[in-house]
């Protein structure tokens, strides 16, 4: 919770593309986090319905984390062709 205050407060302070980067970094690390996340449920859970559900959500996130590094990476080349 301390950690989302912080990148909150950050956030808060950036404009433009700086907010941009800020925000998508997060994202790609939220998203990372929960892909660890489901993939340890995908082998731990003892619950059927949990593991089917991790296969239909894993494919998702997967694809949103994708998403957020390619539009990063796309805003750094940006950044670099501007200065």
């Amino acid at each position: 919770m301390k950690r989302n205050m912080t990148a909150m407060r950050a956030l808060s302070k950036a404009s433009g593309i700086e907010f941009d980067r800020a925000y998508l970094s997060m994202m790609s690390e939220g998203h990372a986090e929960a892909i660890t996340f489901l993939e340890k449920a995908q082998t731990d859970a003892s619950n059927r319905q949990v593991r089917d559900l991790v296969v239909k959500l894993l494919p998702t996130v997967l694809g949103h984390k994708q998403l957020a590094d390619d539009t990063l990476r796309s805003l750094q080349t940006q950044g670099h062709a501007q200065r």
